[in-house]
């Protein structure tokens, strides 16, 4: 059976997205990846050397990087996705307005907003991932807006519109449902978006406070002290950890592909 195709004899909608997912090897390969480096913090006690040796640091910043990452990317998502099926379900003029929203802000250098929130108000994780979503919203919208439109335009969704049907009850009806895996698919790169904002804002020294070591506060004092050891260890994680993340988007994307009308 093609890996690319469902057979509604033969599996469900969810095992067949499980299998197609599984059979793109990058991406199980980028799942393996971010399990190592989430884990490798947490068995620092088991390495040897000391505490403040580069590499330990910066594999014991793995964990706490990916998880600001992904509580700040993760809220982008949610918000992002409420923003564009909002839009939907208004449908015209209110729909219109929205995505010109989101597309002016997505425009704008959102990146420099943790650093602008830790210069202005203080450094702290909380602030941190609040900016770090705020600065991946807009994109979040633009594709989860995307995402909806085009299944409020199948034609069981036109059908429901002919029948009187409401745009929003069509949304939640018709197209919500049956949209789950392709709006995953859409804003799964707000991940990576999340976990480069904030080393960006860490490398600049407006990152995390200290104690807290994350990758991008790690690379901002390696570059500070001109210690070119101190920025390498952190730097390959980094560029590690947003591969992974792309490969595993890839993968994603494979596993719920786009179906033609």
């Amino acid at each position: 059976m093609d890996a690319g195709r469902f057979d509604p004899v033969m599996e469900t909608p969810a095992q067949a997205a499980r299998r197609r997912f599984a059979a793109h090897r990058p991406a199980v390969h980028g799942v393996g990846a971010l399990a190592v480096l989430a884990l490798l913090g947490f068995v620092e006690s088991m390495l040897a050397g000391p505490s403040g040796d580069p590499v330990v640091r910066a594999l014991d910043a793995g964990h706490t990087t990916l998880a600001m990452a992904l509580v700040g990317g993760t809220l982008a998502a949610l918000v992002g996705a409420g923003w564009g099926a909002l839009a939907v379900a208004a449908g015209g003029r209110l729909e219109r307005r929205l995505t010109q929203a989101a597309r002016g802000l997505a425009a704008l250098p959102l990146a420099l907003l943790p650093v602008l929130a830790g210069g202005l108000l203080g450094r702290g994780v909380d602030l941190l991932i609040l900016a770090v979503a705020a600065a991946a919203v807009p994109a979040a919208a633009l594709a989860a807006r995307a995402t909806l439109r085009a299944r409020a335009r199948r034609e069981y969704a036109m059908a429901a519109r002919a029948a009187g049907l409401t745009p929003a009850m069509v949304l939640w009806r018709h197209t919500i449902p049956t949209v789950a895996g392709p709006l995953l698919a859409a804003v799964w790169p707000v991940l990576a978006r999340a976990l480069a904002v904030e080393s960006f804002a860490g490398a600049v020294g407006l990152g995390a406070p200290a104690p807290v070591d994350t990758w991008g506060t790690l690379i901002g004092e390696a570059l500070a002290a001109q210690a070119p050891m101190g920025l390498l260890a952190p730097a390959l994680l980094l560029a590690a950890a947003l591969a992974a993340l792309n490969a595993v988007g890839d993968g994603v994307a494979a596993a719920f592909p786009e179906e033609r009308p």
